[in-house]
């Protein structure tokens, strides 16, 4: 798959007011398999690139193995675990989670080009940090996770939406959100089987307390991002077999 070109705006509030513009390569694979009884799905959305921030670094990596049962031939609830890690970083803000013991439990719906999957997450973090400009770095580690994610692909369109809260066993509560879509714009060859032109859009949110020098108590810092992408790519894929 070629990578695509990704254009990000980021903005963080809190100790310090900061916004910063970049130039990134981004690569997306999402895959969903059912046979049978087993289920799995994975996915890599990873970035790399510079601009005003420095070093722009961004990913969402998932590994989830479990089961799925059949309502009817096209529908039925899920629960899976593995492996699942967040991260949006540049030299003003750093976002990160990493939880390899982390589950979800859902349901599914699946019938020819069109997904849909609502599950709710949770999970125990082993690395976590939460930063902005002007503030103390603040370590996630150890931490519990809760969260729900949607996920609708109707070919050549996909959307997905997320929410994260992590709860440390000591200090205030950090969450993430995020919301994506992409459209196809023409295949180079037979749909389905070949790279397709898209453009996608990205927007995330992060919200928690962190402490900065000289201050008093802990202040709130909160930090966006939106990214728009354009390049060659393939659609979402999936594979039921009963």
């Amino acid at each position: 798959m070629a990578p695509m070109l990704e254009g990000a705006l980021v903005h963080v509030s809190g100790p310090r007011d900061v916004t910063t513009l970049g130039a990134l390569l981004a690569l997306g694979l999402n895959e969903d398999v059912g046979i049978g009884w087993f289920t799995y799905a994975w996915r890599l959305d990873a970035a790399l690139g510079t601009g005003s921030g420095g070093l722009e670094m961004r990913y969402a990596g998932d590994l989830l193995l479990g089961l799925r049962a059949y309502v009817t031939d096209h529908q039925g609830p899920l629960v899976r675990i593995g492996l699942i890690s967040r991260s949006d970083s540049n030299d003003i803000v750093d976002a990160t989670i990493v939880a390899p013991l982390s589950g979800e439990v859902g349901y599914e719906y699946v019938d020819g080009d069109m997904l849909f999957e609502i599950v709710a997450r949770g999970g125990y973090a082993t690395n976590g940090t939460w930063s902005t400009a002007g503030a103390t770095q603040r370590a996630l580690d150890g931490s519990t996770l809760v969260g729900a994610s949607a996920w609708l692909v109707s070919r050549p369109m996909s959307v997905r939406v997320e929410w994260w809260r992590d709860l440390p066993s000591a200090g205030a509560s950090f969450d993430t959100a995020s919301a994506s879509t992409c459209g196809g714009l023409g295949w180079t060859g037979q749909p389905g089987e070949s790279l397709q032109w898209q453009l996608c859009g990205l927007i995330s949110s992060y919200s928690g307390f962190l402490s900065a020098p000289g201050a008093q108590a802990p202040l709130q810092a909160s930090g966006a991002s939106a990214s728009l992408m354009v390049g060659l790519g393939r659609a979402a894929s999936w594979q039921h077999v009963q």
